[in-house]
């Protein structure tokens, strides 16, 4: 946008400077030829007056070197008797003597330049004719000199037009795009990110209202962490009251495995109230290997305690992700946790990690079964904001229930700078693609 403005600016300019000084140059040569044709027709009535009644040739060039001295034109002399004094090199045309003869005073022009003729009347009645030759270079004496000049001066105020224009472009696109800049790293998660309310009019006030966009955001998403907080905070009153009636069972063994369900819930609840209350930043990393492996081997004992399998493949040491590691724990726990639930004993899951495919930046999480499937891929759209998809009349027994944990891998996805695709296995169970973004390569 800067360069467009100084090209504007100069071109503007360009145009202005070529309207003024062309005419201006062609003014120049135009008075220039006027100024030497009036000064040979002043030349040659002097050199008139000077013959008047002179016919001895001796006389004459007396009279005509006199006028040679003083313009730089030709002057020649042409008396009654058709003696030519002066220089001879081009003669005159007769014709024009004879029309000058006849009492007429002219100009006429040849290859060269301009002939100025004037008669002289004698005593005894004969007319004589003074020519007073201009050449070119005498009619454009000095113009080009002065061309150039006009063309240094159009130079002049073009280089200044660009300065000027580049100038008004910094003030402009300057402040627009610290304005743009500050707008990306919001969109990155950066909220405290503040534009500078400076430059013009128009550019104060987007940054203006774009800080007004950061601070309401800033406010409604700071409103929804204690929403989400004071709920999870409501909720230990009756898991509290859970935990004292299952201590309260006859079977110890029993109680003590309800109890330990009941410390993980509780455990879940202070992780949720925590990472409500904490403030968000976008530099989150983690790695997607040691997560897979840890939350893979959790599962995988409760897995087989029911007749399920659980295996992992990875295909790097490590693989660094832009994501919470907490929340990427969430991710697995979600995919893992649908498939003890929703599949029946004997089924077999697949998780794989590993880069990006065409060598893209950040990593790529792949959980399948051989279960019942999902039965739609709309089931991933359940759990954000309004409520389930229109459309969906029922859900089956396998998509039951799996609709927020699905919206959580989404939403970890997401926020990394990745995607996540819910699809159907080979073998015809559900199938989640996660694509990670990678972390940030320095602190922002």
């Amino acid at each position: 946008m800067r360069r467009q403005i100084v090209l504007m600016v100069v071109a503007v300019t360009s145009m202005l400077v070529v309207a003024f000084l062309v005419p201006l140059g062609l003014l120049v040569r135009s008075t220039t030829a006027d100024a030497a044709l009036d000064d040979a027709n002043l030349v040659a009535r002097d050199a008139a007056q000077g013959l008047a009644g002179v016919l001895d040739p001796a006389e004459a060039a007396v009279v005509v070197s006199r006028a040679n001295a003083r313009t730089p034109a030709t002057v020649i002399a042409v008396l009654p008797d058709g003696t030519v004094v002066g220089d001879t090199t081009r003669a005159p045309n007769p014709d024009s003597v004879s029309l000058a003869r006849q009492g007429r005073a002219f100009e006429q022009s040849y290859s060269g330049g301009i002939d100025v003729y004037s008669p002289v009347l004698e005593a005894d009645g004969s007319v004589a004719v003074v020519r007073v030759t201009v050449p070119d270079s005498v009619l454009r004496d000095g113009v080009a000199a002065t061309w150039l000049v006009l063309a240094m001066l159009a130079a002049a105020l073009v280089a200044v037009a660009a300065l000027v224009g580049d100038r008004l472009a910094r003030s402009i696109v300057g402040p627009l795009r610290h304005t743009s800049e500050v707008a990306a790293r919001l969109a990155s998660g950066h909220l405290e990110a503040r534009a500078e309310v400076d430059g013009t009019p128009e550019v104060t006030a987007v940054a203006h209202a774009l800080n007004v966009l950061a601070e309401r955001i800033e406010y409604l998403l700071q409103a929804e962490r204690e929403s989400v907080a004071d709920l999870s905070h409501r909720l230990r009153t009756p898991v509290t009251a859970l935990r004292l009636d299952v201590e309260a069972l006859a079977d110890r063994e029993a109680a003590a495995v309800l109890v330990r369900s009941v410390d993980r819930l509780e455990h879940a609840l202070s992780d949720l109230i925590t990472e409500a209350r904490a403030p968000r930043t976008p530099d989150d990393r983690a790695d997607l290997v040691a997560v897979a492996r840890r939350r893979v081997a959790f599962w995988e004992v409760l897995a087989q305690a029911q007749g399920r399998r659980v295996a992992i493949e990875v295909t790097a040491p490590t693989l660094a992700v832009g994501a919470d590691e907490t929340e990427l724990e969430s991710v697995l726990d979600a995919l893992l946790g649908n498939f003890v639930r929703y599949t029946p004993p004997g089924s077999s899951c697949q998780v794989t990690a590993g880069p990006m495919p065409g060598g893209r930046p950040g990593a790529r999480l792949v959980v399948q079964d051989d279960g019942p499937g999902l039965g739609s891929i709309e089931v991933a759209a359940r759990g954000r904001r309004g409520g389930p998809a229109r459309g969906v009349q029922k859900e089956s027994a396998a998509q039951s229930g799996t609709g927020l944990g699905l919206d959580i891998v989404r939403r970890v996805a997401e926020a990394s700078g990745g995607s996540c695709s819910v699809g159907s296995s080979s073998e015809g169970g559900a199938r989640v693609v996660l694509e990670l973004g990678p972390p940030p390569t320095s602190p922002r």
